[in-house]
């Protein structure tokens, strides 16, 4: 983070900040520029979609960056929806690893151009 090519954020409930139920971060990597994850009782309720939104606008509008690429494996249905609503498309497909093994996986792709016409 110090180097400016990872920034991270908690997500927390407003009524029990002290708790940690998900991350999202961005990165400068190749194909991989943002990550996430929420705990399971939290998931459905369009938190990590506003996490989302929020942290898109910031590597474009205040990063500055041209596009951002995030990978999805293609059996996490939940994940790559969020991608949908926030308008990136499948770019490529390729293997990659994960805790749980080797996985088909999505290259979902947006341009600042695109998430500005959104």
């Amino acid at each position: 983070m110090a180097r400016g090519d990872e920034w991270h954020w908690s997500l927390r409930l407003k009524g029990d900040p002290d708790r940690v139920i998900g991350m999202i971060g961005l990165l400068r990597e190749e194909n991989n520029n943002r990550g996430f994850w929420l705990g399971l009782p939290w998931q459905g309720q369009g938190l990590m979609t506003e996490a989302v939104l929020a942290v898109t606008g910031f590597w474009f509008d205040v990063l500055g960056f041209a596009v951002l690429r995030a990978p999805k494996a293609i059996a996490n249905a939940a994940s790559r929806r969020i991608s949908d609503k926030t308008g990136m498309r499948v770019i490529a497909i390729e293997e990659r690893d994960y805790v749980s093994g080797r996985l088909p996986t999505e290259i979902r792709e947006i341009t600042a151009e695109e998430w500005r016409r959104r």
